[in-house]
């Protein structure tokens, strides 16, 4: 799950997604116009920003989906959120892409 379309480029330019689905959220509060298409999902990776709108959504999400729910932003603390992590990396692609398996 991604907050926006240019996160989701973004993780399919560093490698770190491949043959997945994809929700794209274009904004946190369609957070909930997407829990039902959730349900039946045994991992649910979110690539959400580091600020209070994304963390309040992981809140939301991990509130219904416990444990299926996980926190992909770890890749990218140090940035609001993954295009800004690519935009200025210095880690290689496959560094991250070990990272995330």
């Amino acid at each position: 799950m991604f907050e926006g379309f240019i996160d989701y480029l973004s993780a399919l330019t560093l490698g770190i997604i491949s043959g997945v689905d994809a929700i794209i959220l274009n904004s946190v509060v369609n957070v909930y116009k997407v829990m039902p298409y959730l349900k039946d999902y045994i991992t649910i990776n979110c690539y959400l920003d580091n600020d209070t709108a994304g963390r309040t959504a992981l809140t939301e999400l991990t509130a219904i989906y416990g444990s299926t729910v996980i926190d992909r932003s770890i890749l990218y603390s140090e940035f609001n959120d993954l295009n800004e992590y690519l935009t200025n990396q210095s880690f290689t692609k496959n560094t991250l892409s070990n990272e995330n398996k």
